[in-house]
């Protein structure tokens, strides 16, 4: 079969033409198997002259990629046959630019701002994204030092506005990341009541309309205000980052398909020239994460979200309140996929690139002391009944799994010296005599401490020699009650969760570092965009189900300027549902990224 090859003078789109006109031949059947690729319902004509099928894609790396690898014969238009050489050949130089013996040498201009000299890996970065026409997922390990490579390829592709786009938590640490690697900006970070966000759009507005064209502008954005941003303001931000340069860090905010943060954050992506997304973790549940941040780079990667559905995820119906909904199960076809991610994805592990002390895990063995045993065997077994009225093959992930599994994770959190979300039915239920030795957390209804027990017993004499020898811990818990009682314990440390505010946040970060914090005490859940190399010791009182934000949070101590060895301690109390998340946790599953992505209630409930 011979086909005919070229580039829509409109759309811009690679065109195929050849096959059968009704699409019902091996030519369709193999086309259409290529991602990003379909057939389109109007018919044209063979190199012959004779009728047959259209098919295009965008003409991207993995589109072409398959075609040149084909048995086709294809007659190329030159314009198509030209532009499908560059692609490839930029392609090549980019992957060679990020290997460790290349010689880095991206393009450097003259009077590019710098307050900070680019690290080598960090300039192989820079040059393969500059090949690639600064279109990339930028997903090295945490540490690395990602913001400020991608605030370099930003000046280095001559755009004079940057949009940053990222978690609110984070927000004022992009200030003074920009600030320590190009020096001053003109910055606005869009944060505070309406009429202070009002005072900001009215600020930006006149500086776009000035021109300030000798000083880059550089604005901050976070993803949960976007939705709540009136039409003019959205207009401006189209207007602002026009053929500019959008970062959309911690680019797995963008993972929902529905949600309308994506919506909206891949609409200014689009909008924009350059496309660069950060994250040291772009899968965190299943292989699906990956799907709207490839899109916010390359529309249309593959041809529709249902396509790319069917070639990588094993999806199973479920009945949920009547209807029908479909839950990912894993994955399938990963080199499929892999071909079409490792176009736009430059990802290297800090061992690769660059010489860091050591990072050492001790995992303590934590003996249950008595009251923790009575407390958990009766939360045990309520947490059972619930179970056991659940079809045992059911995904504890599955929404008619939600209440059992939140009595599974108070077992959990009994292990763990405290408990929370007591109702005066349960909590009359509960050994009396073991909760009269609880202790109250101040601010938090319903959730009690239990100093005594064995394992919060050891994290807080952990601490303590840790302080008195001019150590500074930080101890990550998975739930926030803890986190409040220790505070009360330790009160000149400091305590970071979802609730506190961004800027109070890099204030906090910030105190830390200079040494006037003895102790961070942080949900593992805000373990992101933020730097304490200052702590040398990370324990962890409870860790989250998902092993990428334990990760995030190891590596907040560990990274660039880490200067001796990291010790993270990770006690585990035996003979409880720990032991079994720890097990989960230590098998790493490649293709779900999470602890529990594939247990069954009938394994949960082995655990307890």
């Amino acid at each position: 079969m011979k086909l005919k090859a070229t580039i829509h003078r409109t759309t811009g789109m690679l065109r195929l033409n050849g096959g059968d006109p009704a699409g019902r031949d091996s030519t369709h059947r193999t086309i259409c198997s290529w991602p990003g690729w379909r057939r389109l319902t109007a018919r044209g004509t063979a190199h012959d002259g004779t009728p047959c099928s259209i098919f295009e894609a965008f003409p991207y790396v993995h589109t072409v990629m398959p075609l040149t690898r084909s048995t086709f014969a294809v007659e190329w238009e030159q314009d198509a046959k030209d532009l499908v050489l560059r692609r490839l050949s930029a392609w090549s130089l980019g992957k060679r630019a990020t290997e460790n013996d290349h010689k880095p040498q991206p393009v450097w201009p003259s009077t590019l701002p710098t307050a900070r000299a680019p690290m080598p890996h960090q300039m192989r970065a820079i040059e393969a994204i500059q090949h690639w026409d600064y279109r990339c997922l930028l997903a090295d390990d945490m540490g690395l030092g990602k913001t400020s490579t991608a605030l370099w390829c930003v000046m280095t592709s001559l755009r004079r506005r940057l949009l940053v786009i990222c978690p609110a938590s984070v927000k004022f640490n992009w200030l003074r990341e920009a600030k320590d690697t190009l020096g001053e900006l003109r910055s606005w970070v869009i944060d505070g009541t309406p009429q202070k966000r009002r005072e900001l759009w009215t600020d930006l507005r006149a500086s776009m309309d000035l021109g300030h064209a000798a000083q880059p502008l550089l604005t901050v954005i976070n993803y949960d205000l976007l939705p709540h941003l009136k039409d003019d303001e959205f207009e401006l931000l189209l207007r602002y980052t026009d053929r500019q340069a959008v970062i959309a860090d911690e680019s797995h905010y963008i993972k929902s398909v529905k949600a309308k943060r994506t919506k909206l954050s891949r609409e200014l992506l689009h909008n924009a020239h350059v496309r660069l997304l950060l994250t040291g973790t772009p899968i965190r549940n299943t292989v699906e994460d990956l799907y709207s941040q490839i899109e916010a780079i390359l529309p249309r990667a593959w041809s529709t979200y249902s396509d790319f559905c069917t070639r990588h995820l094993v999806q199973v119906p479920t009945e949920f309140n009547g209807r029908k909904v479909m839950v990912v199960r894993g994955a399938r076809d990963i080199p499929g996929l892999n071909a079409v991610v490792n176009t736009v994805q430059v990802a290297r592990h800090k061992s690769e690139v660059i010489s860091l002390p050591p990072k050492i895990h001790t995992f303590p063995d934590i003996e249950m002391d008595d009251l923790t045993k009575r407390l958990y065997s009766t939360m045990k077994r309520f947490a059972t009944l619930a179970l056991d009225a659940i079809g045992p093959e059911t995904n504890v992930f599955e929404p008619q799994a939600r209440s059992a599994v939140e009595m599974a994770m108070r077992c959990e959190q009994i292990a763990q010296g405290f408990v929370g979300g007591l109702d005066a039915a349960l909590a009359e239920q509960l050994d009396g005599k073991a909760l009269s030795k609880a202790q109250k957390i101040p601010g938090r209804p319903n959730e009690l401490a239990f100093p005594s027990s064995a394992k919060l017993a050891w994290v807080i004499e952990t601490i303590e020699d840790l302080i008195s020898v001019g150590r500074r811990p930080i101890l990550y818990s998975r739930f926030n009650a803890p986190l409040f009682f220790l505070q009360t314990l330790f009160p000149d440390g400091k305590l970071l969760h979802g609730g506190v505010a961004s800027q109070t946040r890099h204030d906090i970060v910030d105190s830390f570092q200079a040494g006037d914090v003895p102790v961070l005490l942080a949900q593992v859940g805000v373990a992101e965009g933020w730097t304490a190399t200052r702590s040398q010791d990370v324990i962890f009182l409870g860790r989250d189900w998902s092993p990428a934000k334990n990760a995030q949070a190891e590596d907040r101590a560990y990274r660039i300027g880490t200067t001796g060895t990291v010790n993270v301690y990770i006690p585990i109390v035996r003979d409880s549902i720990e032991a079994f998340i720890h097990q989960r946790l230590a098998a790493k599953d490649s293709d779900a990224q999470q602890a529990l992505a594939n247990i069954t209630v009938a394994e949960l409930r082995d655990a307890l």
